[in-house]
């Protein structure tokens, strides 16, 4: 997360060009960087969403717990507190774009533009991979979860 908001700092300090003229000014860029497409992609990246949802689930669910104590509730809490901060991380999908970004310009600057190509299609599947991993995953542990708490007549 720290990353990310390095990145996101830094880009509201780097110059831009604007007419082939390098714009240094201050409020120009942050104007620039906040009316780009890429402004809102970097926010939602940057927002804590997993310790917001975190500190949420913990207040809600403890304060249920104090109600009603059950095994059960203390069960269901873990899961939900791990499986919605797993699925709030795939906000941090949306700097995807600045891979591709840097791939691509790299490629292009590149003496041998064939070892990039392999490079990137190497990087796309050891991601795919990972992407298809945690579905495989969050499917498991839910259905797990629904077996496990589904009433029986």
């Amino acid at each position: 997360d720290v990353i990310y908001l390095l990145d996101f700092a830094i880009r509201f300090r780097s110059g831009y060009l604007d007419d082939g003229i390098l714009v240094t000014d201050l409020d120009k860029i942050r104007e620039q960087y906040m009316n780009c497409g890429t402004f809102l992609y970097d926010l939602i990246a940057v927002l804590p969403l997993c310790i917001t949802y975190g500190i949420a689930m913990e207040f809600y669910q403890h304060s249920a717990f104090l109600i009603f104590p059950s095994e059960e509730i203390e069960a269901s809490m873990i899961k939900n507190i791990v499986i919605g901060k797993a699925t709030l991380r795939l906000a941090k999908l949306s700097k995807f774009y600045a891979m591709r970004n840097f791939f691509e310009i790299f490629g292009s600057r590149t003496n041998s533009p064939g070892v990039m190509r392999a490079f990137c299609l190497i990087v796309y599947l050891l991601l795919s991979i990972h992407w298809v991993g945690f579905v495989v995953n969050t499917v498991t542990v839910l259905r797990d979860f629904i077996i496990a708490n589904t009433i029986r007549l």
